[in-house]
């Protein structure tokens, strides 16, 4: 459940930022992406695997 979870919020932030900034998914930078996840509180493994 956790990661259907991460998944969902994670196409859900792609979708509104696809409309924010009038790209289509593939054209969105992914920092972008993590930027937003972060700032809405989620928990991210950004650097390399422990």
């Amino acid at each position: 459940m956790p990661i259907a979870m991460a998944t969902g919020h994670a196409a859900g932030v792609c979708a509104a930022l696809t409309v924010r900034h009038g790209r289509g998914p593939r054209g969105l930078p992914y920092r972008l992406v993590q930027r937003e996840l972060l700032r809405q509180g989620a928990r991210l493994r950004t650097g390399p695997p422990d």
